[in-house]
């Protein structure tokens, strides 16, 4: 497996940044006990991009490789002079650093192996990463330009892109390779992350070896276990789910484990319409499908606001002492600066986790005087937005409904028009308890098993029964709503979310119990309004929202459960049945969730057979080594304003002969005039207009492939002509006109003058154009 220079260089780059800019991290994280060691990474990686990301958006300076080294420079060498000053330099805090280091090269290294078995960039949505990810290297402006969409910015939540593509260009490493190394850097950043909050949440209350316990179990139920779907089927069928196709979704598991919840009737154990079937996604699935996708890059940063949540709890006063009353506004914009980073990595994090945060500061912030502490929350939330602004001012979220289509009665109220443009009522079938289960049946034992335990750790007061009347009111009206609707999840939720509430109601300190059940009230609360809402887009059912959800929810299980384990160890005393039965069920859940990576990946790897390397475009070479020689050209030739054009197709997916259609654009990151048309209908769903822009760009890259002069080149800046395989033989297995041959290009003298080739292997040219007008989009 060809790796080792490529995968040794990215990753000598994320240590230069992690240990360049740990002492950063040491200054903002100094109240958790690992002092920042299992965040330094994902934070190293934004304060590297941001300040750059910053003066690129606002047209000051370009983006470029020379300004991130001179960022990282500055950072580094202010840093741990401060670190020095302030005397930060200490013996634990570097033997955490090291012990973060070793298991994240030890993860990094593992998660390479298995992705080297399966690296191609092929299938699902890989080809749409790719094509973000090599626009992001590329970029010299902020946001980088649609690589699908050539003259207009990438209407997406393009951070992790950049983040990454950042690494490939500090590290020269093309970013065929660079998507799978992404991967890895991102699951590495995970699981650390993770197993340095619990071991933060539970180190204050618990002696070393139980918190590293509790930590090690959070990494684990985070991104190496899978839900319990795989454990049933193996228990009823277990041959025919050993044997089975990887995709198949009848008896088989890998890729039928990600869609457990059907709104509407199974037939034969297949969701088909007029059911809609949901995505219920789980991390270690996300990383074995291997798509670069937004909500598996922010996964790391969703745990670091935890993280900085966290921080905040043991936060001093504001007044009294002026000099730490500056330290704590320090960190609370820090924190804040770092949380909004969740708006462009993936916006559908940025509510909860901040409200987490939030939630956090005011409970801290509880002996401030009323203006304090409401000055430290605006402070949190303002810095969150101020930081991300010029993403926040370009980017067009894409939801929401078109608003002729809503009843008149409420299309002229204005507050109410959008609210209904934008949220969806879910009027179908709703989770059953059995798909909840399947889902998040451990944590869900975990939360009832700590409540309960709870409740009978201490006698009853009358104040501690004061709440039992709206607990009883509350229990009533959900049952009453789970029968009437019926929304089974909805009951199964408010009873630990109502038991939950009133532990911590009840509770003096804050330690890993207290944290536990906050997580486990935070997690069904985000469940709740999926039974009864949804964000509409462009598929208008609830799919994405629980989804999207879900996989927060899965986020803040995970580490409540790790907490949990290590709670009721301690309380249940040596050779106590209770401690006996806590074992014994952790060992079962943590075999029944670890039988998806073993069968799943075994089957996604054909028995790990056949490693390649970890180059995502090499497979193209094995069907045509002229392609893959003119994509690696374009990768390092093309100029910043190159504009290419090649043979497309309009719907999303389609590949031709195993090989995406967009190819060029999607490998290189040259925008082109049009790509994946259905994809582009999706991100820009909420900017008027844009659908009719799309089927007219369609249409004109085919106009200019037949006829590569006039107006049509100047419109769209047009540099680049790639004429190969599809596009004098047409794009097999995509039915659309646009993709037919083109038969002028097979042409003697095609494409004529003005243009000069600048690349030539056998059957694929790529000519340049040798006047070119400024582009016009809008002509």
């Amino acid at each position: 497996m060809n790796w080792s220079w490529e995968a040794a260089s990215w990753y000598a780059v994320l240590l230069a940044l992690t240990w360049g800019i740990a002492p950063w991290v040491r200054l903002l994280a100094r109240r958790l006990p690992d002092g920042g060691a299992s965040i330094a990474r994902p934070l190293a990686l934004l304060a590297t991009v941001y300040p750059l990301w910053l003066l690129a958006s606002l047209d000051l300076l370009p983006y470029s490789t020379t300004g991130l080294w001179l960022t990282w420079a500055v950072l580094t060498a202010s840093g741990w002079w401060a670190a020095f000053r302030h005397r930060l330099v200490s013996r634990d805090w570097i033997r955490a650093l090291l012990v973060a280091e070793l298991a994240a090269v030890v993860v990094f290294v593992s998660y390479v192996w298995l992705r080297g078995y399966t690296p191609d960039i092929s299938g699902t949505e890989k080809p749409m990463d790719s094509a973000f990810l090599s626009s992001s290297s590329r970029a010299v402006s902020m946001p980088p330009t649609d690589p699908w969409f050539a003259g207009k910015p990438i209407n997406y939540y393009y951070l992790g892109f950049l983040l990454h593509g950042s690494v490939a260009r500090l590290a020269a490493v093309p970013t065929s390779i660079g998507f799978n190394l992404a991967l890895a850097t991102t699951f590495s950043m995970a699981f650390v992350a993770a197993g340095g909050l619990a071991f933060n949440a539970s180190r204050r209350w618990l002696n070393r070896g139980l918190s590293l316990i509790s930590g090690g179990l959070a990494s684990v139920l985070l991104v190496l276990v899978g839900n319990l779907y795989a454990a049933q089927r193996l228990i009823v069928a277990p041959e025919a789910a050993w044997n089975a196709w990887w995709w198949d979704k009848k008896v088989g598991i890998g890729w039928r484990a990600s869609r457990i919840v059907c709104d509407g009737p199974r037939i034969a154990n297949d969701c088909k319409s007029p059911s809609t079937e949901t995505i219920n996604e789980f991390p270690f699935f996300s990383f074995l499908l291997g798509d670069l996708h937004p909500h598996v890059m922010a996964l790391p940063f969703t745990v670091l606001a935890l993280s900085l949540a966290l921080n905040l709890l043991p936060i001093g006063r504001w007044s009294g002492n002026r000099r730490r009353g500056w330290r704590e506004a320090a960190v609370i914009i820090a924190s804040g600066a770092a949380i909004g980073a969740l708006y462009p990595l993936n916006s559908w994090d940025y509510p909860t986790f901040l409200l987490i945060a939030v939630a956090a500061l005011w409970f801290a912030a509880r002996r401030f005087r009323l203006r304090h502490r409401l000055i430290a929350l605006g402070t949190l939330i303002a810095a969150s937005v101020l930081a991300w602004l010029p993403f926040v001012l370009t980017f067009t979220p894409p939801v929401g409904a078109d608003s002729s289509a809503l009843r008149p009665a409420i299309r002229g109220i204005p507050l109410v028009s959008t609210l209904a443009a934008t949220l969806g009522t879910v009027t179908g079938e709703r989770t059953s308890v059995g798909e909840f289960l399947t889902i998040f049946g451990v944590p869900y034992l975990g939360a009832v098993w700590l409540i309960l335990s709870g409740f009978g750790r201490r006698e009853e007061t009358a104040r501690d029964s004061g709440g039992y009347g709206t607990a009883g009111v509350v229990l009533a009206g959900a049952g009453f709503a789970a029968l009437l609707l019926p929304a089974p999840v909805v009951l199964l939720c408010v009873v630990p979310v109502v038991g939950g509430i009133e532990l911590l109601r009840r509770q003096r300190t804050v330690d890993g119990r207290f944290i536990a059940l906050a997580l486990y009230v935070i997690g069904f609360l985000l469940v709740l309004p999926t039974e009864f809402f949804f964000l509409r887009d462009v598929f208008n059912n609830r799919m994405n929202t629980l989804f999207k959800v879900y996989y927060q929810v899965w986020t803040v299980f995970a580490v409540a459960t790790a907490l949990t384990a290590v709670v009721l160890w301690r309380e249940y005393g040596p050779r106590s049945l209770g401690r006996f039965a806590v074992g014994g069920i952790l060992a079962a859940a943590l075999v029944a969730g670890l039988s998806y990576p073993v069968v799943a990946s075994y089957q996604w790897t054909d028995g790990f057979t056949g490693p390649r390397n970890l180059d995502g475009a090499a497979y193209v070479g094995d069907w045509s080594p002229d392609e893959l020689a003119a994509i690696r050209w374009l990768r390092d030739h093309a100029r910043a304003n190159d504009v290419l054009v090649e043979a497309g197709c309009s719907y999303s997916y389609k590949n031709a002969d195993g090989v995406p259609v967009n190819r060029a654009s999607a490998f290189s990151g040259v925008p082109t005039v049009a790509g994946w048309g259905g994809h582009e209908r999706q991100w820009r769903n909420g900017e008027p207009g844009y659908a009719e822009e799309i089927d007219r760009r369609e249409q004109d890259a085919r106009a200019i492939l037949e006829n590569p002069s006039g107006p049509l080149l100047d419109r769209y800046g047009v540099t680049l002509l790639y004429v190969g395989t599809f596009e004098r033989e047409g794009a097999r297995g995509c039915k659309d006109a646009e993709a037919e041959p083109v038969e002028a290009a097979s042409l003697p003298g095609y494409p004529g003058p003005g243009w000069q080739e600048v690349f030539t292997s056998d059957d694929v040219q790529i000519y340049r154009r040798t006047t070119v007008a400024r582009a016009d989009p809008a002509a």
